[in-house]
């Protein structure tokens, strides 16, 4: 016999969890020495937040991720962690503990409120089954290792996160041993072999009959360990590749340059993105979360798209329900022989062409002018980010203004870049960069946030010196909140006051943020830290950038913004730019619609 804390510790094990992330309380302290006993390292966070972002991004690596609170004031920290977890398909366990069952008839028959207690009855369960696959509160020692065992399944095969809750008298009661493995694959299902099947064919028809395939990897084959499926139909087939933002880097981007179009996130990506994949009569998403992103292509090319989902396909207007990914994938490798017809995708040749230089000229040595006096800009901060990344790096990306160029950013390991662009929680990197280190401790965390993003939790910076991380931290520091002043800008307010547009002095006031020293603030957590002003002093810092923790602000100009948005923009004008407009009339962009990003 074990005790309750035992099992559930021992489970985690098994399913290859070695750190779980936690802030700690006295309802969950028995289950986190239990968990320490078995070998998994309990790492302490300094919030709620940072333990859900960090669990977040280790089960992008490792297939689960755990964290742990304590009742009522922990545990409501962490919906916001939990809740993208459970949007973008990260199989996290919330484990969550709460008082002895006498403090609950208390609150029910007498009215006295315990410490963290809201006056319903168990409020963080009903929280939490809003945003789990599966939830449960183990009261009753004989029936824990049942309810354990079947949130912790539900957990991996729907890939999305779970809510165990133990009340504290129960954690050190005895119940039974763990009986051998858990079973987490999903029982076999002839109908699903079948229907799978069908899809594969159909959707080989579909090619034959095309011109011009190409292959769109997404999210879900990374969560499903699907990538290696992914691999090889690009490989065999030698079609054009491309994937969503949130699945950039999937395979390595340089692996197959002759292949790879670039990142396809919509109405975001380079106009020469867009006409390849848009104007594809076979256009084959593997996996893709169709967040308001791709709103457009789903209902634009409603005919011409193969729409593979965890549980489902669809082959243009036709729906195959029962055909998900995971048995379709292997069928799809039998069915796309190598297509040997020249692809006749207009612009196709010149966009791998130029891409290929892109990649070749981020890898060479090459020497680019700079100096005090050059400031740093989006454009030419992720020029120079391209060229310091290398086989061993993963870029981290924020949402703010930076989302937008890290696109163009060659990554040159399999899963080498983490960004939330479906739940789109600004901060999430300073967690999740902490998760990424530990599940991935060979690679080196590059991390690009925005200040308003770092100053949600700057704090998770400390947590990184103290685990002996060898993350860059970068803060693009332009006083602002960036993203959203652009929003408010193309969506609310009035010509005249739109602050990108008319180059105002000051952002309306509600996005304008306090200025940090993040040089002394690096320090005073322990770290190193640097302010950079200028191209040069960015340059000097990539060719030495040491191997400790280091926080990085890097001042930009509070009206400067990433070209794929710049793009959008119709600044007042002045007389250079009038000539400079008449000269490019026809080179000029169509403005982005704005639905995809609120």
């Amino acid at each position: 016999m074990i005790t309750v804390a035992e099992y559930l510790s021992r489970r985690l094990k098994q399913l290859g969890v070695d750190t779980l992330f936690s802030i700690p309380g006295n309802y969950t302290a028995e289950f986190l020495l239990a968990a320490d006993r078995e070998g998994i390292e309990c790492v302490g966070t300094t919030n709620e937040l940072e333990a859900g972002y960090a669990a977040d991004a280790y089960a992008r690596y490792r297939g689960i991720g755990v964290c742990s609170a304590t009742y009522g004031v922990g545990s409501h920290s962490l919906f916001n962690a939990i809740s993208g977890a459970y949007v973008e398909f990260c199989p996290v366990v919330l484990v969550n503990g709460s008082p002895p069952p006498v403090k609950f008839e208390n609150l029910r028959n007498r009215g006295i409120l315990f410490a963290h207690a809201i006056d319903p009855i168990r409020t963080d369960a009903t929280i939490f089954a809003q945003v789990t696959v599966a939830a449960t509160v183990v009261d009753d020692p004989f029936g824990a290792p049942t309810e354990i065992d079947r949130v912790l399944v539900e957990c991996i095969r729907q890939s999305r996160p779970v809510y165990i809750e133990v009340l504290q008298e129960i954690w050190s009661a005895e119940c039974r041993d763990p009986q051998g493995e858990l079973d987490v694959a999903w029982p076999a299902n002839p109908l699903h072999g079948a229907a799978s099947q069908a899809v594969a064919d159909a959707i080989g028809e579909k090619v034959r009959q095309a011109k011009c395939p190409v292959l769109w990897g997404g999210e879900l084959l990374q969560r499903r360990g699907l990538v290696p499926y992914f691999d090889a139909l690009v490989c065999q087939t030698g079609f054009p590749y491309t994937t969503t933002l949130m699945g950039k880097g999937l395979i390595p981007e340089t692996k197959y340059p002759d292949q790879f179009i670039g990142v396809y996130d919509s109405k975001f990506a380079p106009s020469s993105v867009r006409d390849v994949v848009e104007n594809s009569d076979c256009l084959i998403a593997l996996g893709t979360i169709m967040s308001d992103f791709y709103a457009d292509i789903v209902i634009s090319s409603h005919d011409r798209l193969v729409l593979a989902s965890d549980d489902a396909t669809r082959v243009g207007p036709a729906l195959y329900p029962n055909a998900g990914l995971a048995n379709l994938m292997p069928r799809l490798l039998e069915v796309l022989a190598p297509k040997q017809e020249t692809f006749v995708l207009e612009g196709l040749e010149a966009l791998v062409e130029n891409r290929k230089q892109r990649i070749s000229f981020a890898s060479s040595a090459v020497e680019r002018a700079s100096s005090e006096s050059t400031p740093v800009t989006y454009s030419n901060f992720f020029d120079r980010l391209a060229d310091s990344l290398d086989e061993n790096s993963t870029l981290l990306v924020d949402t703010s203004l930076a989302l937008f160029p890290s696109a163009e950013v060659p990554i040159r390991r399999t899963n080498g870049f983490v960004a939330q662009t479906a739940w789109l929680s600004i901060g999430y990197t300073c967690g999740a960069t902490l998760g990424v280190a530990t599940a991935e401790p060979a690679s080196r965390q590059i991390t690009v946030v925005g200040d308003g993003g770092f100053q949600m939790i700057p704090q998770s910076f400390s947590t990184l010196v103290r685990q002996g991380s060898r993350a860059i931290v970068f803060v693009l520091d332009n006083g602002t909140y960036g993203i959203e002043q652009y929003l408010i800008d193309m969506q609310i307010l009035p010509p005249d006051e739109r602050f990108f547009h008319n180059n105002l002095p000051e952002a309306s006031f509600f996005d304008v943020l306090p200025r940090w020293n993040y040089a002394k603030l690096g320090k005073a957590f322990g770290g190193r830290g640097l302010n950079i002003k200028s191209l040069e002093e960015l340059d000097s810092f990539l060719s030495e950038p040491g191997e400790t923790p280091i926080l990085v602000g890097v001042k930009i100009d509070q009206h400067d913004l990433p070209p794929e948005i710049e793009a959008t923009i119709e600044r007042e004008p002045t007389l250079e730019s009038t000539l400079s407009e008449t000269r490019d009339h026809k080179n000029r962009q169509v403005p982005i619609r704005l639905e995809g990003f609120n």
